[in-house]
């Protein structure tokens, strides 16, 4: 999987002139937030709500600046 994501993180940078991607991770979504810092991603806030099934859950959101 990190091959995979890697490969689009590069083609998004490199191939379409994408400055930022933002990941909008569950708090309690611990794995996920380690493997998108260990891609790059940083910390940059969180959400209050994300509405899933009509229920609130506050999120993360993680930036994975393509300009460095």
């Amino acid at each position: 999987m990190n091959e995979a994501i890697n490969a689009a993180l590069e083609f998004a940078k490199n191939e379409i002139d994408v400055k930022k991607i933002n990941a909008c991770i569950y708090i309690r979504n611990v794995d996920s937030i380690k493997f998108a810092e260990k891609l790059g991603f940083e910390f940059y806030g969180q959400m209050k709500d994300e509405i899933f099934r009509g229920k609130a859950y506050p999120h993360k959101i993680l930036t994975f600046d393509c300009t460095r």
